[in-house]
């Protein structure tokens, strides 16, 4: 489970904190007089104009000089940002004395009133600053963004939250230099890599050598250099439609992407999807599940899967049908969907409660901070629903089933993410999450024997 927390907070990190896409020609900031950070290098200088829980209300590089810094550069918007804020106080607490970790916000009110909400609910008590600058100068674009800085101010590491272990802080201290899987950042000029994403894998040294597949299509176990990326559900890619593209994938998604449905399982806005009618995630009935359990900082049990169907062949159903029986013939797992009665959340109105929730004006973006209070006006049910999912990813889905087909105006002041918390702000307004059983197709595995 731990694992499987891990993966989800990595994806809706990934896909939900991009911020902007920008192409540069040389390794300096926006304005072209600021470089970006480089590790093994020297940190640019920078002051963090707003400082709290710190002996100074500004301080700079400098400042920091003698001990190992890490500095923790979120977003309100980065749900894995605020849900690692409890691990990193305790890191905090166990390495004050060698180790200044600062988390750095924007400068900017929501921020503020963001963290002051779950600083009080953990009771958290680490350096943060707020410094909107910093950010953008050392182009930072993704999120979670940790630098790791030594006692000698020279750049060690950019890498996740993933990375910021106890373990690894050791290390780093006792001058180890362990091994952390760098963070790959769009912005800023990455180092030429093995892999041309415009051609097939391993053909031609492209990524590895021919002889290191597993099996061909090709499967190949994950190593650290190659940058995690698959989706959830099975997208074909290519120029032509013909191939399937999976990169640090553990074994669980392998098997959703070939046996799941062909449109995303997920409740995203405006875009198709069969949420709640699959179970999200594959159904493990075996004796041993070792080979099921992922561990990032050696790869095991994490894969690439590269598929390129013949062109006369890329139907998607005939594409997954391959790829079912590629992993057949390595694994030998017994895989089926069958139809089963499974939990989920019931969203449901009181009577009378659509009328009150009833828009009174044209649609508005949603505001709040997204993690305490949110605020929908002109909004359709849809739109609750995928909220709430976001927050809640490992719950069982959650179904509108209030009838109300017109757009709402309604204001949820709740840790989004604590669903009986949520469930006491729905019923104020009318609404209600109910547990129930329903009927979903269930990716089921077990051995072959």
């Amino acid at each position: 489970m731990k694992n499987l927390k891990r993966l989800v907070v990595l994806s809706v990190s990934i896909t939900l904190c991009i911020i902007q896409s920008l192409s540069v020609a040389q390794p300096k900031g926006p304005d072209n007089d600021f470089p970006y950070p480089e590790i093994g290098k020297a940190c640019p200088d920078f002051i963090l104009n707003e400082i709290h829980n710190y002996p100074k209300s500004k301080a700079s590089l400098e400042d920091f000089r003698g001990k190992w810094l890490i500095l923790d550069f979120w977003t309100r918007w980065c749900t894995g940002c605020i849900a690692s804020f409890p691990e990193t106080n305790q890191l905090n607490k166990e390495f004050r004395d060698k180790v200044q970790i600062v988390l750095v916000g924007m400068d900017d009110k929501l921020v503020r009133n963001t963290y002051e909400k779950f600083r009080k609910k953990y009771d958290l008590y680490m350096t943060v600053a707020f410094d909107s600058t910093t950010h953008k100068r050392f182009g930072i674009q993704s999120y979670p963004y940790i630098m790791w800085i030594d006692d000698k101010g020279i750049i060690r590491a950019i890498t996740d939250k993933s990375e910021l272990t106890a373990a690894n802080l050791k290390a780093c201290i006792n001058g180890e230099n362990p091994e952390l899987v760098r963070k790959v950042d769009l912005l800023v000029p990455q180092p030429k890599k093995s892999y041309d994403w415009k051609k097939p894998f391993l053909v031609d040294g492209n990524g590895g050598n021919a002889g290191d597949f597993l099996y061909r299509s090709v499967l190949t176990q994950w190593t650290r250099d190659l940058q995690v990326a698959y989706n959830g559900y099975f997208i074909p890619a290519g120029k032509l439609g013909n191939e399937v593209l999976l990169r640090g994938a553990p074994l669980k998604a392998l098997y959703q992407v070939a046996y799941g449905d062909t449109i995303t399982m997920v409740p995203l806005f405006n875009f198709k999807n069969s949420y709640g009618t699959y179970w999200p995630r594959p159904v493990l009935e075996l004796a041993d599940t070792s080979e099921f359990r992922v561990d990032f900082t050696s790869g095991k049990n994490i894969y690439c899967y590269d598929l390129i169907a013949p062109p006369g062949k890329k139907k998607k159903l005939e594409m997954q049908r391959m790829m079912q029986r590629d992993l057949q013939n390595y694994f030998g797992y017994k895989v089926t969907v069958e139809k089963r009665l499974m939990p989920y959340w019931k969203l449901v109105a009181s009577e009378g409660a659509g009328e009150k929730l009833r828009a009174k004006g044209k649609h508005e973006r949603l505001s709040g901070d997204g993690h305490t209070n949110v605020v929908f006006k002109g909004e359709p049910m849809s739109s609750l629903v995928s909220i709430l999912w976001g927050k809640n990813q490992l719950a069982p889905p959650i179904i509108d089933e209030t009838g109300i087909s017109h757009t709402i105006d309604l204001s949820l002041e709740a840790y989004l993410d604590d669903l009986n918390d949520v469930k006491k702000s729905l019923q104020k307004n009318g609404l209600d999450l109910v547990k129930g059983q329903k009927e979903m197709k269930v990716i089921v595995i077990r051995s072959e024997n």
